[in-house]
């Protein structure tokens, strides 16, 4: 309704309780009047419509975006309303009154440069904060102006605070002049912290010390970033932590050892960043089930201790170059899933005897197997727990066991890929128990196995293997009555036909 350009003055909705209003850059003025059962409201893209909400006693969500301003009263006039959530974006002209919203639940503000007294000051107002009494959680996206939020003015009663793209944002809470009382009990609920490119952050908080309350942090794209917390001794009640892209980052803090709750740690393309240096005993805690470390190059080798964790499942470890030895014993006993990428001792621990790992599921290897030329030989035998495996970036690799292969006995999905060496299957098959089969960039690839494929194959996908592929066009390709019988079939460069998607 691009022409739409007035309502009505006598139109009146008394029972809608939804309206959603987008794309009407012709649409002036105000919505009308009685709207008294109205629950939730959308308003995208009316550059023209200023948004009241000084009428509407039933409002517990608001999405505003691209509109010329919003008008939320004081905040005597809100006594009443409970806002769950509040979403602004990209509003035009200033909302002084904002802080009439003090009972809203979620607040997101993106992109709302000329709102005041929000974007153009350096940290949130404490009027507004302070009294949002329901306040739970607030994202802020792309306000340059904002520099830090002062810890003593976040509400009592947030949980959960996204940060992202905010250039100037230095520090996430300034707690320099505030009382250590008021302080803390600004934050004592607060469980989620969430930082994306915010480049210039230098550090969470200037006494460095997170919430005490705080269960998962997440921080992306903070290039400056030198230190997430002097210490996490006070955090007992972390379960996740994530950290990537942080080109400064060179340590975790002291005493992560000590997170008896917390489940997941993830550090990736951190490249200055040496994890693994608490006095060189009993890095990881005790209950961690997974456990991933990618593109790191300062990490010289696995943590000490690491063979304890029995509570370990998931183990990835891609692109660390420095890691140049490893301990047989050092297999988590526990694994159900294990990811190896471009390590230069990929064929030590092939050879060290991944068939110990007797829970292990998955297994995913790329790379660092330049030399290999047969894979699943009695050296490298695998566990027969496998469901799944991945071999990935083998350049010279020739061969696959047969032995090695019919052992896999719980084998359902095989993935080949970036073997440019590899020219056919084990004569006698693959394991009986497959239902999917992914192969990929295997130039020389050009038969199946002699007997053809598993009888319960349900998947099969090639991409990249242009003489296998010329042997299973349909009717006419020597091959491809091996694969008739198979559900589903995806080849890449064939029109779909009948039996292929």
């Amino acid at each position: 309704m691009e022409e739409w350009e007035n309502w009505s003055p006598c139109e009146e909705f008394p029972r809608l309780r939804e309206l959603s209003i987008r794309r009407c850059p012709m649409l002036s003025g105000e919505l009308p009047n009685q709207l008294p059962l109205l629950e939730r409201i959308e308003v995208k893209d009316c550059a023209r419509l200023v948004v009241s909400i000084l009428r509407l006693p039933a409002l517990k969500k608001i999405t505003i975006s691209g509109c010329k301003g919003l008008v939320c009263g004081n905040k005597d006039g809100f006594r009443g309303l409970f806002l769950h959530s509040a979403y602004l974006d990209n509003i035009s002209e200033s909302a002084s009154q904002i802080e009439g919203l003090i009972d809203v639940d979620d607040l997101s503000i993106w992109k709302c440069e000329e709102l005041m007294p929000l974007c153009a000051l350096e940290h949130l107002p404490e009027t507004m904060m302070y009294n949002m009494t329901s306040l739970e959680s607030i994202s802020i996206h792309g306000c340059d102006s904002l520099r830090y939020f002062a810890r003593g003015q976040l509400p009592p009663t947030l949980r959960w605070l996204k940060i992202s793209n905010c250039k100037n944002m230095r520090i996430v809470l300034e707690e320099d002049g505030a009382d250590s009382c008021s302080s803390r009990s600004a934050y004592l609920l607060l469980e989620f912290l969430e930082i994306w490119r915010c480049p210039s952050l230098e550090s969470l908080t200037s006494r460095g010390e997170l919430p005490a309350t705080l269960k998962d942090l997440n921080i992306y794209s903070c290039q400056k970033l030198e230190s997430i917390a002097k210490s996490l001794h006070r955090n007992a009640f972390l379960e996740s932590i994530i950290v990537g892209w942080c080109e400064n980052l060179e340590a975790l803090p002291t005493g992560i050892q000590s997170l008896r709750f917390l489940h997941h740690l993830n550090i990736f393309e951190c490249p200055n960043l040496v994890p693994f240096s608490d006095g060189g005993r009993e890095f990881l805690p005790p209950n961690l089930r997974s456990f991933y470390i990618s593109d790191c190059q300062k990490v010289q080798g696995f943590p000490f201790g690491i063979q304890n964790l029995t509570s370990l499942q998931q183990l990835r470890i891609n692109g660390c170059p420095g890691i140049s030895s490893f301990r047989e014993e050092s297999w988590p006993s526990n694994l159900t899933s294990l990811e190896i990428s471009h390590l230069e001792i990929t064929e030590v621990l092939l050879e060290l005897g991944l068939h110990r790992l007797i829970s292990l599921k998955r297994l995913a290897i790329k790379g660092g197997c330049r030399h290999l030329k047969s894979f699943l030989t009695p050296e490298m035998m695998l566990p027969a727990s496998l469901t799944s495996l991945s071999i990935t970036s083998f350049p010279n690799l020739q061969n696959l066991s047969s032995e090695g292969l019919h052992r896999l006995t719980s084998l359902e999905k095989l993935f080949i890929g970036e073997c440019k060496e590899l020219t056919s299957f084990p004569e006698d098959g693959l394991p009986s128990s497959l239902l999917e089969l992914h192969i990929h960039d295997c130039e020389k690839l050009t038969t199946f196995p002699k007997n053809g494929l598993p009888p319960l194959l349900l998947q099969l996908r090639i991409k990249g293997c242009p003489l296998l592929e010329e042997n299973l066009k349909k009717d006419e390709g020597r091959e491809w009555s091996k694969i008739a019988n198979i559900p589903c079939i995806k080849i890449e460069n064939f029109l779909p036909e009948e039996g292929i998607l």
